[in-house]
């Protein structure tokens, strides 16, 4: 067993708030499930992890609010390499119940 500190993924968006590492916009994808965040260590113990995880938030308020890396590091995460959130076909899984329309119901008046 071991513990993973796990950053959200930033990618290249034309459309982007923020800056990425090449000038460009870019966007980070804090909403993605966490198997897709990107693993930024391995660390053996669980005090190891969330010394890196903290750090990372730390170091994340001396960058440039609109950087894309110091948004990632802010949203940084510790957590067991096997916790099922890491596994994408043993997560929580969305499932629409039986008998429920796709359509959203109007509201109320």
């Amino acid at each position: 067993m071991g513990w993973v500190v796990i950053i959200p993924p930033i990618t290249s968006d034309m459309q982007g708030f923020y800056v990425g590492t090449d000038g460009r916009p870019a966007d980070v994808a804090i909403a993605d499930p966490l198997f897709l965040w990107t693993v930024y260590g391995h660390y053996q113990s669980g005090a190891e992890c969330d010394k890196t995880s903290r750090e990372l938030r730390r170091r994340s308020l001396h960058l440039d609010p609109a950087s894309a890396t110091a948004v990632a590091w802010s949203f940084a995460k510790c957590l067991d390499d096997s916790d099922p959130r890491l596994k994408p076909d043993q997560g929580p899984s969305e499932q629409l119940h039986s008998g429920a329309s796709s359509q959203p119901e109007p509201p109320a008046r």
